[in-house]
């Protein structure tokens, strides 16, 4: 027989820790706790479907400078410049385009 992936706490909630998508200042990612009361199953569709993502104006080209700021701020700085001009020149196409539109499916 099958196990859940999740099991149930004491209180009666299927819960999991699921990063929403954003950085804290020292650049650790920010997780968030997903609980649900159905089913180890409908929690699993839930992160899944990564639906506690935090709704973002910021544009994919935006988020990779923020990115490039906090989680490398430490290479050489020839490294530094190859990811700045990566991101400038590359992703000049995805300026336009917020962050939160962006599944899974698209990346692959």
């Amino acid at each position: 027989m099958a196990t859940a992936k999740y099991p149930k706490g004491k209180d009666g909630y299927f819960q999991a820790k699921v990063w929403d998508g954003t950085y804290t200042e020292n650049g650790v990612k920010h997780r968030v706790t997903v609980r649900t009361k159905k089913s180890s199953r409908a929690l699993e569709e839930m992160v899944r479907n990564r639906d506690i993502l935090k709704e973002s104006k910021a544009s994919v080209q935006e988020y990779a400078r923020t990115w490039l700021e906090i989680c490398k701020h430490d290479v050489e700085l020839n490294t530094k410049a190859m990811y700045r001009r990566i991101i400038d020149v590359h992703m000049d196409i995805l300026k336009s385009v917020p962050i939160s539109s962006i599944r899974k499916t698209d990346v692959r």
